[in-house]
């Protein structure tokens, strides 16, 4: 293995490793101390007069902790891909079916992770296990993973056709 993709693997690990910190040190926070760090970005977006009158603050600030959710996991998701794409046999199979049956091990990954955090929040003072949460995290996952699959499909045939 050559220094540049040992490298590119680290750096992917360390990204995950501290992605996953993230994402369970925002689930250690008590509710309060949650929707409180939400509630602060959704009265940024409320003053915007448009915001206002269309949507409610609590309906936004709903919206904005489920979006945090969804990102939270896409992120994830793109990470553990870039980590997998340092691997040349996935890169070879990035046009075959194959490739399918790969991403959802990484998608799996992301339901368990989801699942462990939202055990991990029924411990923590006003927080609990969500199942809706751990769809809405899956949905991330998914929707991020589609995406990222897309634009490398695209590359790969724009490099293809150059």
């Amino acid at each position: 293995m050559n220094l540049t993709k040992y490298l590119k693997r680290l750096i992917f690990i360390i990204c995950i490793l501290s992605w996953l910190v993230f994402i369970f040190g925002m689930s250690a926070k008590t509710g309060e101390e949650s929707a409180g760090l939400s509630l602060r970005i959704t009265r940024q977006i409320y003053k915007v007069n448009l915001v206002r009158q269309i949507i409610k603050l609590d309906t936004l600030h709903t919206i904005i902790r489920k979006c945090a959710h969804f990102t939270e996991y896409g992120i994830l998701a793109i990470l553990v891909l870039e980590l997998a794409d340092t691997f040349d046999k996935w890169k070879k199979i990035l046009l075959q079916k194959r490739y399918v049956k790969c991403l959802w091990w990484i998608v799996i990954f992301c339901i368990i992770v989801a699942a462990s955090d939202e055990f991990h929040q029924s411990f923590v003072p006003d927080r609990g296990p969500s199942i809706r949460d751990v769809c809405i995290d899956t949905g991330g996952s998914l929707m991020f993973l589609v995406i990222a699959v897309i634009i490398k499909i695209c590359r790969l045939h724009r490099l293809n056709n150059d």
